[in-house]
């Protein structure tokens, strides 16, 4: 069993010139995954198979689709100021499923921040003051069930909270996410926000995405497999680009990131390739 999670952040709208946009690599890269026959499984599905694959069986290969930072053009197109229309993730993914006739359920999991203080910040410093962050799409795309929300913290530790933050010292940095009393503010407490503020048909936010995709042995040995676990938490997802097998641990599973771990159609083929060559 071996699988390749992508990561893509709607927010990336490219330059006009010689870097795509997120989107269009999205387009592009459901294409590709087609032509290799690849299933899209569900992040949810993923996380619990590592823990109990008896109940939550997995194909021998298989891909999954994530968005972080959970941007208004995760569900909803977007008249850019500069660069034009920019399609959805939701909706590039839905004409992709309608042409293939897959399954829409969880093709798609957006991980979001949790605080609304954050959230406005980040807008006011990264996005010119645009509401891209808001809330306002989350129940709307849990009722379609095409996109599961989940967590991506209370403030991402995002250097545009600034004295807000709940740890100012540590903004930039999610490695210095340590101990009890944080990783339950910026952890379970998103939890609790996205559970309480998005009501999921038959299911709970259940997993987490490691801000920046720091990581650190704290959370990925101690706080998640226990206190993150009693509130629900099933896996959690870092940013090493690499492959899940039958031995990742599900509280620190893989994901190529677009732009860093591919950066064009050549090198996204050559991750499928990679995958669905027998490593013996």
């Amino acid at each position: 069993m071996r699988g390749a999670i992508f990561c893509y952040h709607a927010q990336n709208c490219g330059d006009g010139k010689d870097t795509i946009s997120d989107h269009e690599s999205l387009q592009d890269n459901l294409d590709t995954i087609a032509r290799f026959n690849l299933p899209i499984i569900p992040l949810e599905t993923i996380a619990r198979a590592l823990t109990d694959r008896v109940d939550h069986p997995l194909p021998e290969y298989f891909v999954g689709l994530s968005a972080d930072d959970g941007t208004y053009l995760d569900w909803h197109d977007y008249q850019h100021p500069s660069l034009g229309l920019q399609k959805s993730f939701a909706g590039i993914i839905s004409e992709h499923c309608d042409q293939h006739a897959l399954p829409k359920s969880g093709m798609l999991t957006s991980f979001v921040i949790g605080s609304p203080e954050a959230r406005a910040l980040i807008d006011e410093e990264c996005y010119e003051a645009l509401p891209l962050s808001n809330e306002d799409w989350w129940q709307e795309a849990a009722d379609k069930g095409l996109i599961h929300i989940e967590n991506h913290s209370w403030d991402h530790a995002h250097p545009a909270v600034g004295d807000a933050a709940l740890d100012p010292d540590s903004l930039g940095s999610f490695h210095a996410v340590a101990s009890q009393e944080i990783a339950a503010a910026q952890i379970t407490k998103a939890q609790s926000y996205i559970n309480d503020n998005c009501r999921q048909t038959n299911r709970h936010s259940c997993l987490f995405a490691y801000p920046y995709g720091h990581t650190n042995d704290y959370l990925i040995s101690q706080f998640l497999p226990n206190q993150g676990r009693k509130h629900g938490i099933v896996g959690a997802f870092s940013t090493e680009p690499a492959f899940v097998t039958k031995d990742t641990n599900p509280y620190c599973i893989p994901r190529f990131v677009c732009g860093e771990a591919w950066c064009g159609p050549a090198q996204f083929d050559a991750i499928l390739t990679s995958l669905t060559t027998d490593p013996d």
